[in-house]
């Protein structure tokens, strides 16, 4: 029986997409789960890294597309 139908993966909007980050990724997949993605500590882009609102886009972005890629590999 399994006691879950979906993992919530928590990604550092500094640290991007960590070793720890994508083996939970791949176990999601592994074991059929649906993933939701949640970008946390995204205030820190702006008010430590002090980047522009473009800048910031483009570091999610970048990180979204990051999560992506090791889905689709992993599928």
């Amino acid at each position: 029986m399994r006691l879950a139908d979906g993992v919530l993966l928590v990604v550092d909007a500094l640290e991007g997409v960590v070793a720890v980050a994508e083996r939970a990724a791949r176990q999601a997949v592994a074991e059929g789960l649906a993933v939701t993605l949640l970008i946390s500590k995204v205030d820190r882009l702006i008010l430590e890294l002090k980047l522009p609102p473009a800048d910031a886009y483009y570091k999610l972005k970048h990180t979204i597309e990051e999560i992506n890629k090791v889905l689709y590999e992993a599928a």
